[in-house]
Parts: structure tokens; sequence; C-alpha cells
């Protein structure tokens, strides 16, 4: 499974400045503010998101006051264009499941530190099945 962790390189989960390989997952990171506005800033992007099958987007908080953010909104873009679930994992989320959806995301996690952004993207990996061999 592939999955892009994307957010700003203030974030507070120092995990996602690295990515990782975990229990299945290739994780790879997406810094937000490394990006330019340039043509060949946004096909990166988009070679980014490509062949993704999970986009966890990072933030210190989510809030419904300001819909998300702007961050937010344009990560969902990019994951929506590539048919990409997107979750949210952030410090404090003060926004409804529902709310979240209709920004395109399909859930949103508190996260106290990189164990639990590893736990969030953990429960979003299938588990492993191996087929039964008849003889």
């Amino acid at each position: 499974m592939k999955v892009l962790l994307v957010n700003r390189s203030n974030a507070l989960f120092p995990l996602v400045e690295k990515g990782f390989r975990d229990g299945g997952a290739d994780v790879e990171r997406l810094d937000l503010d490394d990006l330019t506005t340039s043509l060949d800033g946004l096909r990166e992007v988009s070679q980014r998101f490509a062949g993704k099958d999970l986009a966890v987007y990072v933030a210190d908080e989510v809030g419904f006051a300001d819909g998300g953010g702007p961050y937010l909104r344009q990560v969902s873009s990019w994951a929506e264009r590539g048919f990409i679930p997107l979750v949210v994992v952030a410090s404090t989320c003060r926004i409804s499941t529902r709310e979240l959806r209709t920004l395109g995301v399909e859930a949103g996690y508190e996260a106290a530190d990189d164990q639990d952004v590893r736990r969030v993207v953990q429960t979003w990996i299938p588990p492993r099945v191996t087929p039964n061999t008849v003889e």
C-alpha cells in the first residue's frame, strides 16, 4: 500500500518529516511549504499523488470555522482528482466527520505524537490475506 503524508514543515509530528515504511505501507512525505506554484511544481504534485492508495493530511489544527483552511481544501482537491481517500490527522480536530466529508475527507483523527500518526495510517491498511492452498 502506498501512502502520501501531506503537511507543512512546521507540523508537530517529526515522523512526517521523514516518512516511514511499516506494516506493509510505503509512506512518502509531501511538504506543502516546498511546493512552487509554477506549472512544473503543480505537475510534481500530480505525480506525487499518482498511484497512491491513501493520502493523510497532517496539521496542527483543523477547525470548522475556517472550513479546514486553504491547505486542507487544496490537498482534498488533489486527492479527489486522483480518486484517493483522504484522512486528516491533527493535534486538535474541531470539525465533525460530517463536515469533513463535505470537504472530501473520509475521517479526522486527533493525535498527540508521531506514534498516533502511525496508528492512524495502520488502521487504513488492509490486512494481508494469504490464499488458502488446497491440495
